[in-house]
């Protein structure tokens, strides 16, 4: 019974990829309705089959520019797909492969993100307040000017991730990897930075006002010009190697850092 589903819902979307390309007089409305009836349809699929059917209809709905928030995606494959300047506020994207996917200018606000694969990813621009991204692969992604304003980045891979410009504010950052990251003009403002690794990482002219540094591996960091840094956090972090000290401003030009607990 599972396979017949499976193949009633892929014809499904099979023909009504066919209908939106040649521009069938049919309701939008209508049409609409039922790309998500057969969105629902694949999640109703035991644990979840049929997910990689999704990319067809979401594809349509992105460039009819119809809103999709609290849309059920976890699991699925938008690997390469342009869904730039989509509205995903509130979906559940847990565990779907975006990588290399063009989401600039997205919202997606509220999103549960959590162990999405977003490797080479492009999301300049794009609303994250509030997301779900822990655990989440942002290896090489491009976030610059991005919003992450009290989203949860915890445990998340951001190695080489450019976040020039990104709204950190009161992000939880928690055990991220954001190893040689480029937070160039990053506003960190009470972002959470305990455990973080910033091994290499570019923060300079960052504003890190009241950052809770507690425990973050700035070895070899270059923080010149990085704004609204105080000594008591500073002393918080620390660094993997002793001889690996970050690059600091002038007022912080004698200090040493001690080395991370292993």
């Amino acid at each position: 019974m599972r396979i017949i589903e499976f193949v009633a819902v892929g014809a499904a979307l099979v023909t009504f990829f066919i209908d939106f390309t040649i521009d069938r007089p049919k309701d939008r409305a209508v049409r609409i309705a039922t790309l998500f009836a057969q969105i629902a349809q694949v999640h109703a699929l035991p644990d979840g089959d049929g997910a990689a059917t999704l990319k067809s209809s979401i594809v349509i709905l992105a460039q009819e520019k119809v809103p999709m928030e609290g849309v059920n995606l976890s699991g699925a494959d938008f690997r390469g797909v342009d869904l730039s300047g989509i509205d995903l506020s509130r979906a559940n994207l847990s565990r779907a492969n975006l990588s290399g996917a063009d989401l600039g200018g997205a919202d997606l606000g509220g999103a549960d993100l959590s162990g999405a694969d977003l490797t080479l990813a492009n999301l300049t621009l794009a609303n994250l307040s509030g997301a779900d991204l822990s655990g989440s692969r942002l290896l090489d992604a491009n976030l610059s000017k991005a919003t992450f304003t009290f989203a949860n980045l915890s445990e998340s891979f951001l190695f080489r991730a450019d976040l020039s410009g990104a709204d950190l504010t009161l992000a939880n950052l928690a055990m991220a990897k954001l190893t040689l990251a480029k937070l160039f003009e990053a506003d960190l403002t009470g972002a959470y930075l305990r455990g973080t690794d910033l091994l290499g990482a570019n923060l300079l002219g960052a504003n890190l006002r009241r950052a809770d540094l507690l425990g973050a591996d700035l070895s070899g960091a270059d923080l010149s010009g990085a704004k609204n840094l105080d000594l008591p956090n500073l002393q918080k972090a620390c660094v993997r190697d002793i001889g690996k000290q970050p690059k600091l401003s002038e007022e912080f030009k004698d200090m040493k850092l001690g080395l991370c607990p292993k």
